[in-house]
């Protein structure tokens, strides 16, 4: 399969699936012309990157864990921690910028603010 057909089958762009070759996460075969030739092994490994990402996982996990080098149930309970973390985070920032809009402030008042978020 050429890779314009993996990017109309998975709905993902050639430079994303180039992208991930470039990590050293996909390994098509190449022909005598040069032109990558994506077997079923290749799209299966593809939809799985694709999934992994989805959730979050970082590249260089991804790899590992495609590889058996990282537990997929230890990368996804390590993954929902961070994007626990993420989510308390983006969660003062909301609350934050309530406030503010609440106070109808003309101007940053970046010494006060900076206060609050300590």
């Amino acid at each position: 399969m050429k890779i314009h057909e993996v990017e109309e089958q998975l709905g993902i762009s050639k430079a994303n699936i180039r992208f991930y070759e470039k990590q050293g996460l996909l390994c098509p075969e190449r022909k005598e012309n040069k032109y990558r030739e994506y077997s079923d092994v290749d799209v299966q490994r593809l939809k799985a990157i694709v999934v992994l990402r989805k959730l979050g996982i970082p590249v260089q996990n991804i790899g590992k864990i495609l590889n058996g080098e990282l537990d997929f149930q230890t990368a996804i309970h390590e993954n929902i921690a961070q994007l626990e973390t993420q989510i308390e985070q983006l969660e003062g920032s909301l609350n934050l910028s309530r406030q503010i809009a609440q106070e109808q402030e003309a101007k940053l008042d970046a010494d006060r603010y900076w206060d609050i978020i300590q």
